[in-house]
Parts: structure tokens; sequence; C-alpha cells
């Protein structure tokens, strides 16, 4: 994904105004360790190590320069912070489900199928030994398989339904 000047601006501590200003007059947006190298170069433009912030602050130090690793760096944390912030949401609105409970979920769907198919013979040889046709036999044998398929499904959900709870709970 390509950074955006926001990135840019984060990660050598200025404000965006300042990249897009920096970039009209040539600095590359292609990397951020070529806007570093860009911004090394150009006289008068070190990268301040602790941000815009120092400034508003009033410190009158001059600025310290940051290596182009030291930048890439704390941009990756910057964003890796974003996406755990944004999973975090996703899951406690429900539009992400761990993968440990899905395995859970999935496991039980199973067991309960399989469970319930097994006993289809002793279940039902005694109800179609006594029908004549064949569609009466298919139809008997199509609701049992249904209703096994379908109880799989509501234990999956229950569960599912059970771990939201425990998470809005805690």
């Amino acid at each position: 994904m390509p950074l955006r000047k926001i990135d840019f601006a984060r990660a050598l501590g200025v404000d965006p105004s300042q990249i897009t200003r920096w970039s009209r007059k040539g600095m590359p947006l292609t990397s951020l360790e070529d806007a570093a190298a860009w911004r090394e170069a150009v006289p008068g433009r070190r990268i301040r190590s602790d941000g815009a912030a120092a400034h508003a602050a009033g410190d009158t130090e001059a600025p310290k320069s940051m290596s182009t690793q030291l930048l890439a760096e704390r941009l990756r944390r910057e964003r890796g912070e974003a996406d755990k912030v944004t999973l975090a949401v996703a899951e406690l609105r429900g539009d992400l489900v761990r993968v440990d409970r899905m395995k859970r979920a999935h496991t039980r769907a199973v067991v309960a199928a399989r469970t319930r198919l097994m006993d289809l013979g002793p279940r039902l040889a005694p109800q179609i030994a006594g029908m004549g046709d064949i569609t009466s036999i298919q139809v008997a044998i199509d609701l049992e398989v249904k209703a096994a398929m379908r109880e799989a499904a509501e234990v999956a959900a229950e569960l599912l339904d059970e771990d939201n709870e425990d998470i809005i709970d805690t």
C-alpha cells in the first residue's frame, strides 16, 4: 500500500501541509527512506526526533535528526497500533470472529451432525420397514438428514452467541 502524505508527516514529525510544500520542492514520496534522505540532504531541514510536539511546547533547542530506519519503525508501529484498534472494534461489533472460537464452533457442529447421523439407521429402520414406496423412504431420510444439519448449525450459532456475550460482559 503506498504511503499517504499524512503517513510521511507523522513519520517525519511535521504537519501534512509541510509534506505538500516539500513535495513541490522535489521531495520524493516514493518511500519514507527516499523522503528522509532528501530531507537530510537539503540544508536546514532536519528530521525532528520529537516531532512538532517539542516545537509546540516551546523547545528552542536545535532539532535532532532521526535515521530513516527509525522513521520506518515508527511508521510501522503507528500503523500496527491503528490496525489493532480497527480489529478490536470489528470484533466488538461482531464483524470479526476469532479463529479459536470458530474452530470450537465448527468442532461442536461436526460432532452434533455426526452423532445425529450415526443414530439415523436405528431411528429410521422401524419407520421405513413398513413403507412400501421409495418416495416415502426418501422423504423420511431427507427429513432426518436435514434435522441433523439444522441441529449442527444451531449448536454452532449458540456457541458463537455465548462467546459474544462473554466478550461484552468482560
